[in-house]
């Protein structure tokens, strides 16, 4: 699929992503921000940075949520050979606590929404082309609810506005 047939079915297609029923409860909302850079990384057809593992709850508004266990999710990457992990900015105390044989081990960037993880994971790459897209006049910024900037997207029938994640 080519990159420009990527970015116009985005206006126009949903997406639902199953976790099967039998998951462990616990781990699933933590995967949050791994769900959604694999399917950024997908449509965009750029993979992400190779070795960086991560964790954490992604809210609609993009925000990266603490998560529990972290120090097992910290060996079970440094067990997989991973050589940096991406863990939410309020589990930085967490991290502190931890034996230093641990924080040894693996490199960590703390990060408070998808947008600071994105610029991590694709060395800015998709931050780039979405800036480019918007400086061609295909994207547009209104204010939202809170303040925050929301994306209108543009089809031929309709506008609407989506979250950025």
């Amino acid at each position: 699929m080519a990159r420009s047939h990527t970015f116009s079915i985005l206006g126009k297609a949903d997406f639902h992503i199953h976790v099967p029923e039998g998951a462990i409860p616990k781990d699933g909302p933590s995967a949050g921000i791994t769900l959604a850079a694999s399917l950024l990384s997908t449509l965009c057809q750029m993979p992400p940075r190779p070795g960086i593992a991560m964790t954490g709850e992604l809210t609609l508004t993009g925000r990266i949520l603490p998560i529990g266990g972290l120090k097992e999710k910290l060996l079970a990457a440094i067990r997989n050979g991973m050589d940096r992990v991406l863990l939410p900015e309020d589990n930085r105390e967490d991290w502190a606590e931890l034996d230093r044989e641990v924080r040894d081990a693996i490199a960590v960037d703390f990060v408070e929404n998808a947008d600071g993880a994105f610029k991590v994971l694709f060395d800015g790459g998709i931050q780039r082309k979405r800036d480019g897209l918007q400086r061609k006049g295909k994207g547009l910024r209104r204010k939202g609810a809170g303040g925050k900037s929301d994306k209108i997207v543009k089809t031929k029938k309709t506008t609407r506005p989506t979250k950025k994640i």
